[in-house]
């Protein structure tokens, strides 16, 4: 099922720790970045992987990550860090992401995540956390 729903939007401003030799944001320190997006996303819906494992049992792995650069942010600058949720699977669901530095995109960012149980198997994602996604 692709379900595309709506944005939720962080604004940040960028640390000089995450620049890189040449004065712009490395790219593996991206990843952290989309990380603060997701968590403002989960936070904002009363979920938490921590949570979720304490409930259910069920852990989450990464599965599959993609990343498209655009543009360069420096230090100092202020982006806005754009997260949804894309397709959700019976055991996986994808945060579709992007940065925006002055209303445009400078990076595209797609994570796949799998619900999966005790002995490393994916496992159907419960009805009240799909729910919290949609």
């Amino acid at each position: 099922m692709e379900v595309l729903m709506e944005n939720e939007t962080l604004e940040v401003v960028i640390k000089k720790s995450l620049a890189d030799k040449y004065g712009h944001v490395n790219f593996k320190k991206y990843l952290d970045l989309f990380r603060r997006g997701q968590d403002n996303f989960a936070k904002k819906r009363g979920l938490s992987f921590s949570a979720i494992e304490r409930m259910y049992g069920l852990r989450s792995v990464v599965r599959q990550m993609n990343a498209e650069y655009i543009g360069e942010v420096f230090p100092s600058e202020k982006v806005a860090i754009k997260t949804k949720i894309g397709k959700i699977g019976n055991s996986s669901f994808a945060y579709h992401q992007e940065i925006l530095k002055e209303g445009k995109v400078v990076t595209r960012f797609t994570l796949t995540v799998v619900m999966i149980d005790s002995n490393d198997k994916p496992t159907a994602i419960p009805a009240d956390v799909r729910a919290k996604l949609q």
